[in-house]
């Protein structure tokens, strides 16, 4: 975050904790808020110049990726305007998600903390207490 002009690290952690409450609005997996983040910071690491007033679009923008790689039946655009009071437009939706992918060059597979702690509780034979 120390090379963002105009986002601090405050505005990224407002935006994670409202993606996060989407995410449970939307009762998506575990692993899709995971994905969500990491592809809103991997844009967020190479275009240093993003503006306030996109950094929401950004954070549906990744949300929608994530959903669509991540879920069996992703929320589809439409509902997640009418849940966030049509914040942004559907037309900046589908700018923002093309520039993230292109950004990303398309790629959105990594490792994550969520698969990690899962394969970890499996392997030690813990249980849910």
């Amino acid at each position: 975050m120390r090379t963002q002009k105009y986002v601090t690290e405050k505005m990224r952690a407002y935006l994670v904790d409202w993606l996060a409450e989407l995410h449970y609005k939307f009762k998506m997996w575990p692993e899709t808020l995971y994905v969500a983040i990491r592809i809103m910071d991997g844009y967020l690491a190479v275009i240093t110049d993003i503006n306030k007033s996109d950094l929401q679009c950004l954070g549906l923008a990744a949300l929608l990726i994530a959903g669509k790689y991540e879920e069996i039946y992703p929320p589809d655009l439409k509902t997640i305007l009418r849940v966030v009071n049509q914040v942004v437009t559907k037309a900046e939706i589908l700018k923002m998600e093309m520039n993230v992918l292109t950004t990303l060059q398309f790629e959105v597979t990594f490792p994550s903390v969520h698969r990690f702690s899962e394969r970890f509780a499996r392997l030690a034979q813990m249980n849910e207490r």
